[in-house]
């Protein structure tokens, strides 16, 4: 069925489903049983009033008393993420991207924000859901098997617990132009490089790269003509070491939302604070797409990078084959941290209906789980000193060697 297709198609996946199979036969037996033997337990457990999530508990660390003694909570489950030794460290980064001192970190985070044990689920569960849907993109139907719920709603309540936890509690200290200063970005987030090839080493001037992530399929309005499929496009705003600042977004894909269309309509309207934190001579690193709104962004005291355009000759010039040598240096950083979000296939896949609402949520959640949980994509070294020296000094070789051509000529 359903289960079998979606193993087929992920093979890594192997051998921790391995454990399930060997235990899908003895668990429909246990199954029956439940059935004929625990008629009171079992209407106790999924009756109407248990669709709700009672407070049992604040304990993170197990389940409580009142409910282990359940039938649900008899049963060994495959992956009990309450029992820290049932789940190795090497199953926990397949199934949720994280470590198990990063996971333990994580629920730590949202452990304030109201979110509470519940008759049917505990909190760890609830975020190993959500993580686990977010990494591979399976369906309800799938993660109740894998984490042994009583249904597909239970899944969702977990889901809809947990996406508002990290919302209100994580999600703003790691995402966002409000959770880091302009400064931090400049001397902790910036690298070597590209402040040399850039800015002169200019020590106060912030560099970020701005791109969107063509992803996620839609319908209708957001059907986009170059890729031939409906898009959303989040707008993805980084640091010159691949540190996500802001994640704008997602917007429609249809022929009047470019990406020049796009990032003048966030200036415009000041998004998330970005006219308030950019100074004056910051620079904005941006591909030929952008071309349309260049005139915007240098309105506003910013210096604008972009590969050249060609303008009907068959070749660039040395000095426009230079530039565009120079910022793709940098700009590489961006399409790196776009491979890193979509390594979250929920996001690199076509999204279900249902879940559109939600999207700009769970989009924040991965960028804010990058920038807390993985290291830099670009670091700095005394090689990029170097580097740098030598690729401005042959830049100015060959600007002699023309200015020398042409008075030759």
């Amino acid at each position: 069925g359903a289960y079998y297709d979606w193993k087929k198609r992920n093979p890594d996946f192997d051998g921790i489903l391995s454990r399930i199979d060997g235990e899908m036969s003895y668990d429909d037996g246990d199954n029956c049983d439940m059935d004929t033997s625990a008629n009171d337990s079992s209407s106790a457990l999924y009756g109407e009033d248990s669709g709700n999530d009672t407070n049992v508990d604040d304990s993170l660390n197990e389940p409580n008393e009142p409910y282990c003694d359940s039938i649900h909570f008899q049963q060994e489950k495959r992956f009990n993420f309450d029992d820290t030794r049932s789940v190795s460290d090497d199953e926990c980064k397949v199934l949720t991207s994280l470590t198990k001192v990063q996971f333990e970190d994580l629920v730590w985070q949202i452990s304030k924000s109201g979110i509470r044990n519940s008759s049917n689920r505990s909190i760890r569960t609830t975020v190993a859901v959500l993580l686990c849907k977010l990494r591979f993109g399976m369906s309800n139907t799938l993660l109740t098997v894998l984490f042994q719920l009583p249904g597909k709603r239970t899944v969702s309540r977990c889901i809809e617990s947990a996406r508002t936890a990290l919302i209100n509690e994580f999600v703003p200290k790691n995402l966002g132009f409000a959770h880091i200063g302009r400064n931090d970005i400049i001397h902790q987030h910036t690298s070597t490089l590209a402040q040399y090839l850039l800015c002169e080493n200019e020590p106060n001037t912030a560099i970020v790269v701005i791109d969107k992530i063509p992803n996620n399929e839609f319908q209708r309005k957001s059907f986009n003509l170059h890729k031939k499929r409906s898009l959303l496009k989040p707008m993805l705003i980084v640091s010159t070491t691949g540190y996500i600042i802001a994640c704008i977004g997602p917007f429609l894909s249809n022929y009047s939302n470019n990406d020049a269309s796009i990032m003048q309509n966030i200036l415009h309207r000041n998004t998330d604070g970005i006219r308030n934190w950019l100074n004056e001579d910051d620079v904005i690193v941006v591909d030929r797409g952008f071309r349309d709104c260049v005139n915007a962004m240098e309105d506003l005291g910013l210096n604008v990078v972009f590969p050249p355009f060609l303008n009907g000759r068959k070749q660039f010039t040395t000095t426009a084959a230079n530039q565009s040598r120079f910022v793709t240096k940098v700009r590489w950083v961006v399409e790196a941290a776009n491979g890193r979000i979509k390594q979250f296939k929920f996001l690199a896949n076509t999204v279900a209906n249902s879940s559109l609402p939600h999207l700009e949520q769970y989009l924040s959640i991965v960028c804010s789980i990058i920038n807390r949980y993985r290291p830099p994509i670009k670091t700095s070294s005394i090689q990029d000193t170097v580097i740098a020296d030598q690729m401005i000094s042959l830049r100015n070789q060959k600007k002699n060697f023309e200015a020398v051509s042409s008075i030759a000529i």
